[in-house]
């Protein structure tokens, strides 16, 4: 998993020129503490959130972190990787807020102020 994605605008409290971005990458698992190891964890999901103007391509990140999972992150298809963010970020409360079919693929060549 390796992807970068807006929000579907009706999703963004941010309005339509300013959205939200997400970048999505695998973890190496070299973070995984013991005891997460112990709580049955064997990989994660990074993301960092960015906020996002479509009309300049600026992006400014505000928020990042990992996604602890179950599963090897490289054996999961890109809806699992999705769904586990979503549960992430907005546990039950968010059911479907982020989805495959709530996001839209962003080229990162195209975005301004980002060190990739």
């Amino acid at each position: 998993m390796d992807k970068w994605f807006t929000l579907d605008s009706s999703l963004s409290l941010r309005g339509v020129e300013n959205q939200i971005l997400v970048y999505l990458y695998d973890g190496t698992g070299d973070n995984l503490m013991q005891e997460d190891r112990d709580a049955g964890f064997v990989g994660y999901l990074n993301y960092e959130i960015y906020d996002y103007n479509t009309s300049t391509g600026e992006c400014k990140e505000f928020d990042g972190g990992m996604v602890l999972t179950t599963k090897s992150p490289y054996d999961m298809t890109e809806a699992e990787c999705i769904t586990a963010l979503n549960d992430e970020l907005f546990g039950e409360q968010g059911q479907g807020w982020i989805t495959p079919e709530n996001i839209t693929e962003v080229d990162p060549s195209q975005l301004i102020g980002l060190d990739y």
